[in-house]
């Protein structure tokens, strides 16, 4: 892994942090779901419960769905590949080659 890490560029770095700590951000809204949703349960089984307290907490609910969407775009965005961006050392970048019905790595996997 350090041996792969000597080839990125500081962008492919940075991109690399970024999509980290976006997966992390959409872990932690997505765990957070669950509470949002036995809060709007409890509220309505309990009697007197006010409807704008539900609101209140189906509205967070919506926000945390919304961050985790968020962090989801962010991610995707992120980890797309530039033209310019290869972990692979160039003496392997020179030698890809396309051949119908063979995937890039098998072809990188035989060279």
């Amino acid at each position: 892994m350090i041996r792969i890490m000597k080839y990125l560029s500081k962008t492919e770095i940075g991109q690399l942090v970024l999509s980290l700590v976006t997966i992390v951000g959409q872990v932690y809204f997505d765990l957070e779901l669950p509470s949002y949703m036995s809060q709007i349960t409890r509220l309505v089984e309990t009697p007197g419960s006010q409807m704008r307290d539900i609101w209140i907490a189906g509205g967070k609910m919506l926000l945390v769905s919304l961050g985790s969407l968020a962090c989801a775009v962010i991610t995707a965005h992120a980890s797309e590949p530039s033209e310019t961006s290869s972990i692979l050392p160039p003496a392997i970048q020179m030698s890809r080659i396309w051949l119908p019905g063979v995937s890039t790595s098998r072809v990188i996997c035989d060279i």
